[in-house]
C-alpha cells in the first residue's frame, strides 16, 4: 500500500483493497469537555483504587497479605465517605497516607522505620475525621497493624 492509498483510507471512505478492512472509526474534534461538581468521595475512592492498584504490586508482599490490605482499603474507601464532604481536606490526607504507605509497602526492599511513620501518619489523618467517620480509625489502625508484619528490612 502506497501513501497516497493509505491517506484514501484514513481521510476518504474506506478503501478498495480487497487487503484492507477498517473495522471502526476514530471521531475526532475540537470541543473542550467540562466535568462541574465532582465530588470529594469520586476522588477518595479513585485514588484509593489505585492504592490497591499499587498493592497487587508488591513483590515482597505475600498473596494473602495483599489481599488482606485491599480489603482493609476497601473498607477505608467506604468508612471516609461520611468525611469527604464534611472535611474534604482531612480527608484527602487519610488517601495520601495510604498511598504513601502502598508506595512503600511495594517497594522491592520497604523500609520498616518508613512504613512506621507513614502507618503513624496514617493514624493521625483518621484521628483528624474520626469525629465524623470513627471506623476510619479502627481501619486505620488494622492497616498498620498488618503492614507491620510485612517483610521488611
Amino acid at each position: 500500500m502506497d501513501i497516497n492509498e493509505y491517506e484514501e483510507i484514513l481521510y476518504g471512505e474506506g478503501s478498495t483493497n480487497q487487503n484492507v478492512v477498517v473495522t471502526g472509526e476514530v471521531a475526532m474534534s475540537q470541543d473542550n469537555i467540562n466535568i462541574h461538581h465532582v465530588s470529594g468521595s469520586v476522588i477518595v475512592k479513585s485514588r484509593l483504587n489505585r492504592v490497591n492498584q499499587t498493592i497487587r504490586t508488591a513483590p515482597s508482599v505475600s498473596e494473602e497479605k495483599k489481599q488482606e490490605l485491599e480489603a482493609l482499603m476497601d473498607e477505608l474507601k467506604q468508612a471516609l465517605e461520611p468525611a469527604t464532604d464534611a472535611q474534604p481536606e482531612d480527608s484527602q490526607r487519610v488517601v495520601e497516607a495510604a498511598e504513601y504507605v502502598a508506595a512503600e509497602v511495594a517497594k522491592q526492599k520497604p523500609s520498616k522505620k518508613f512504613l512506621d511513620i507513614t502507618t503513624e501518619g496514617l493514624m493521625e489523618a483518621a484521628r483528624a475525621v474520626a469525629s465524623i467517620a470513627p471506623t476510619v480509625l479502627t481501619v486505620a489502625s488494622q492497616i498498620a497493624t498488618v503492614v507491620g508484619t510485612v517483610a521488611v528490612v
